[in-house]
């Protein structure tokens, strides 16, 4: 089987003149919702209308319609149903989920549902003898709408006549129109989107004229639609993982010239070889993978983070694996970013309470089970108040962060250094015995004693040092730390202490 035989007989070689004339009303009406107002003023109603119509239009059904989930997502409400023999619009239609929990179900799972008799067809089935039947409706082309990743509507195309095989490409423009709907919706919602939606918009307009030009030859028209997409796409054979074909995009994304796409091995761009088995092993059991986060890397060997999604596909004889691949680099570490400001206390860079109580409990944890040294100690800034008070807060500030960051350059690459409140550190050395953990605190203590700060303040730190005895807890290590720490002060400050 060729990739031309996967088109409509329309697009087959021969039929040029009359697509085009077929194609004529259609890209003039797309257009026009590419350039509508409506949107720009986030006029919901007016846009929905559009859309409706120009999908009745493009697809050639009687009906199109667009739904949204209620609150509770237990009934679809129509918002908008355009009849296109009519040209009227209409609206507040309900479905429950009681009544077709069949069609619920499908649209929670399932990308697109092409049901080409939709009398029979499980999915839509509970729809023939109330719908169906009395209107005439013998397809169905629904596709889900997302919005910020979460299932909030459904758009829909309801054929009227004879049962209609829907083309996988009818399927690809109603997933572009559901895709439509929630940028719509998104608009409305979110001002501060209205530049993503123009770009969509215009990316949109230029996928309808290269899908216009495609038509006039299948191969190419398979071609431009796999470089239009607007994501990279990889295809690899199943047999032996050899590429057969890559969009710009993914060229660009894997630093591979363009000549030279086909023929490379799709294993050696896979930073872990578990995880590319467990995406072909789940494609092997269903068919197709949707969202597995896992890193990549191209011909230079830099790493970055993608989300993948994965078909498996029937080229003639041939089985292969079609890739959709997004770079969320920015993404991850943004949410690094996150988890570094939630575990650090902000004044000085150090792990804040929480986290550091956090660290120190693995490691007690992990000290007890297997029967390894662990040494925690309580450091103090002495008489940081006389500090406040004499040079004023902002002064005292600056000596916490000198003290934080001296005691970080004075300690272990492997010790746990956190704010545990005021003026009072906690330190956690994993691998250390009493001997060496004081080692460390006194060097800490006379590099507190060589700051130099401005207007000059003499700093010094107290502090009081233990180590975890067997089957300890954290809490009674802390308290005894505590006490150890107070012997330090009582005993003249600027000293360490064990307990």
């Amino acid at each position: 089987m060729s990739v031309t035989s996967l088109l409509p007989r329309a697009t087959q070689p021969g039929s040029s003149t009359a697509l085009e004339n077929l194609l004529a009303p259609v890209r003039r009406r797309l257009g026009e919702l590419m350039r509508s107002e409506a949107l720009e003023r986030g006029d919901i109603e007016a846009a929905m209308h559009q859309l409706t119509e120009v999908a009745a239009a493009t697809l050639k059904v009687e009906r199109a319609s667009v739904w949204s989930f209620s609150e509770d997502r237990s009934r679809l409400l129509c918002t908008d149903l355009y009849e296109r023999s009519r040209g009227t619009h209409s609206s507040g239609v309900e479905l429950s989920a009681t009544a077709t929990p069949n069609y619920f179900a499908a649209l929670a799972h399932e990308r697109s549902i092409a049901a080409h008799d939709a009398r029979t067809d499980p999915r839509t089935a509970e729809f023939s003898a109330g719908y169906l039947t009395p209107l005439g409706i013998t397809s169905m082309l629904d596709a889900p709408v997302f919005s910020s990743g979460r299932l909030t509507g459904v758009v829909c195309h309801e054929h009227i006549g004879p049962p209609r095989e829907w083309e996988p490409w009818e399927e690809l423009l109603a997933g572009t129109f559901g895709d439509f709907v929630s940028i719509v919706i998104g608009a409305a919602e979110r001002a501060e989107q209205a530049r993503a939606l123009h770009a969509y918009r215009g990316h949109l307009e230029q996928l309808v004229e290269e899908r216009t030009g495609e038509l006039k030859a299948s191969e190419a028209r398979f071609q431009l639609l796999f470089e239009a997409a607007p994501v990279a796409l990889v295809m690899s054979r199943a047999s032996d993982h050899t590429v057969t074909a890559a969009n710009a995009r993914a060229a660009a994304m894997f630093a591979v010239d363009r000549s030279q796409v086909v023929g490379q091995h799709a294993p050696d761009f896979w930073v872990d070889s578990g995880q590319r088995t467990a995406v072909l092993r789940a494609l092997s059991a269903t068919g197709s993978v949707a969202s597995f986060e896992t890193q990549l890397k191209d011909t230079t060997g830099k790493v970055f983070w993608t989300d993948i999604s994965a078909r498996v596909v029937q080229l003639g004889s041939e089985r292969a694996v079609m890739f959709g691949i997004r770079d969320i680099s920015a993404q991850k570490s943004a949410e690094e970013q996150l988890r570094a400001l939630a575990a650090t206390d902000s004044l000085t860079g150090v792990l804040n309470r929480r986290r550091v109580f956090e660290v120190a409990a693995e490691e007690v944890d992990r000290a007890q089970r297997y029967e390894r040294p662990l040494a925690l100690a309580m450091i103090d800034l002495d008489l940081f108040k006389s500090v406040n008070d004499r040079f004023g807060h902002a002064v005292g500030d600056v000596a916490l962060r000198e003290v934080a960051r001296t005691v970080r350059e004075s300690v272990r690459k492997g010790d746990q250094l956190g704010r545990y409140g005021g003026e009072e550190f906690l330190l956690v050395m994993p691998e250390t015995s009493l001997e060496a953990a004081r080692a460390v605190l006194e060097r800490v203590r006379a590099a507190v004693q060589r700051i130099a700060m401005e207007p000059q303040v003499a700093l010094s730190v107290s502090s009081g040092v233990v180590t975890l005895r067997k089957d300890e807890k954290l809490e009674p290590v802390l308290i005894r730390a505590d006490a150890a720490l107070y012997s330090a002060k009582q005993a003249g400050r600027n000293r360490v202490v064990s307990g």
